[in-house]
């Protein structure tokens, strides 16, 4: 897929057919977060692949907004070492390049954070993150589930949120500022 496309086409999925991840889908979207970069090129992740339903289950109820893990073929954990300030945009740069990797392939994908420590301390707990680490970062992914004619039609008679306009997100020099 041309990588214009791929950005400006991915979205967040919630809804999963049950159908598995291709074996060579998957190690593009892990071979997408090996080559990720990093504060310093620390690289400090561990990529958790979740297939497991009952565990999957157990995080869409630790994860707040996670709820879509539970219906989802495959998950992934994004465990991050220590807790320094670059460690939150690595697991963000982390996630996204798997979320577009994923969607190179036509796989969808939707991010949950954890916010609290006691949440993260679950999570870890259930997935057997050592001490010293976080996962506060989570994919749900699978094939996304077709709309039904009725769904459809009610997408379309929402108001369409889109993409606010260039000018109203772009500035140039100073904040406002229109381009020259």
């Amino acid at each position: 897929m041309d990588a214009m496309k791929n950005l400006v086409t991915a979205y967040s999925t919630r809804e999963f057919l049950d159908r598995p991840i291709a074996e060579d889908t998957l190690k593009d979207m892990l071979r997408a977060a090996r080559w990720c970069g990093s504060s310093r090129n620390s690289q400090p992740w561990n990529v958790i692949v979740i297939r497991d339903r009952a565990t999957l289950r157990a995080l869409a109820e630790i994860i707040p907004y996670g709820k879509h893990m539970a219906s989802a073929p495959m998950g992934i954990a994004f465990a991050i070492e220590g807790a320094g300030r670059g460690q939150s945009l690595d697991a963000g740069r982390i996630s996204q390049n798997v979320m577009l990797a994923a969607n190179a392939h036509g796989v969808g994908t939707c991010i949950s954070t954890i916010a609290d420590d006691e949440r993260d301390r679950q999570a870890c707990a259930l997935l057997g993150v050592p001490d010293g680490w976080s996962v506060r970062s989570f994919l749900s992914i699978g094939y996304p589930r077709p709309r039904t004619p009725e769904e459809a039609a009610a997408a379309k008679a929402r108001p369409n949120r889109g993409r606010k306009p260039y000018a109203q997100i772009v500035s140039y020099e100073r904040f406002g500022k229109p381009a020259p």
